[in-house]
């Protein structure tokens, strides 16, 4: 590197010239500061420009297409929870009508039953008087056999009569079981329809079962004269029908009530 000689008066130049290098070397330190600054300052507003700018524009897709999306997420939210509520609707009618089902079965089973019931009992109270008279029958004609002689024509012909008597009661006897037998049967069956109808309908129907059950038990062990007239027991049958009847028909006007109800059927 070239330099000029050192002289007295090059020295006093040199010195004088350093302070003003200095001054020129902050003044173009405090220049590029400011061009950062500025530099800075432009890149900021632009920045920030362009964040508006892709504002607007996020706001202006949302004006265009945020309204229909937010429809139509609307209405699949709504047709969602409506085909909640519809299938619920739909299992609720289907538990409704399977309720109207078993009801009218264990009805249908109960009238059947207790009418078998009291057609036995009726027929039971109505061969008894037959057996009744044949029983005397017999035991008058055994009296008047002892009145004759021993293989007289007289003797021969009442125990022809006692024969036939006996012949006839016998078969009043086979008929009265049977419909013992018939009645027991029926009255069995009754009871376990009776257990259902508990579990299927309210308590006004099972209080009907109830004293019914009561009133029944009470005359089981009577002979058949001492037993009440069969219009009470139907009296008993009427309310438990009744009864079991209204709750059918409540039932089934809820269900065309509910929602669907008509349209699940």
């Amino acid at each position: 590197m070239n330099s000029d000689p050192v002289t007295p008066k090059n020295v006093s130049i040199r010195a004088r010239m350093l302070p003003w290098r200095g001054h020129a070397a902050a003044l173009a330190a405090r220049n590029e500061v400011s061009d950062i600054g500025l530099r800075t300052s432009n890149a900021k507003a632009n920045a920030e420009r362009e964040v508006e700018a892709d504002i607007r524009r996020k706001r202006s897709l949302m004006e265009q297409y945020g309204k229909p999306i937010l429809l139509a997420i609307g209405v699949s939210i709504v047709s969602f929870l409506a085909g909640q509520q519809s299938e619920s609707t739909k299992l609720r009618a289907q538990d409704q009508r399977l309720s109207i089902e078993n009801r009218r079965h264990v009805f249908a089973s109960s009238a059947q039953e207790f009418g078998a019931y009291l057609t036995q009992s009726s027929r039971l109270r109505s061969i008894t008087p037959a057996e009744v008279r044949f029983i005397n029958q017999v035991s008058t004609q055994q009296k008047q056999l002892v009145l004759h002689a021993k293989g007289s024509a007289g003797r021969m012909e009442v125990q022809v009569s006692i024969d036939h008597s006996t012949a006839e009661l016998k078969r009043i006897v086979e008929r009265k079981e049977r419909y013992i037998l018939g009645r027991d049967v029926a009255r069995d069956k009754l009871s376990g329809n009776f257990e259902q109808a508990r579990l299927f309908f309210g308590p006004s129907t099972s209080k009907s079962i109830e004293l019914f059950e009561v009133f029944d038990k009470q005359n089981s062990s009577k002979l058949l004269a001492d037993l009440p007239p069969l219009d009470d027991w139907r009296k008993h049958a009427n309310a438990i029908f009744e009864a079991m009847k209204k709750e059918i028909r409540d039932d089934e006007s809820r269900l065309a009530a509910a929602p669907l109800g008509s349209a699940t059927r």
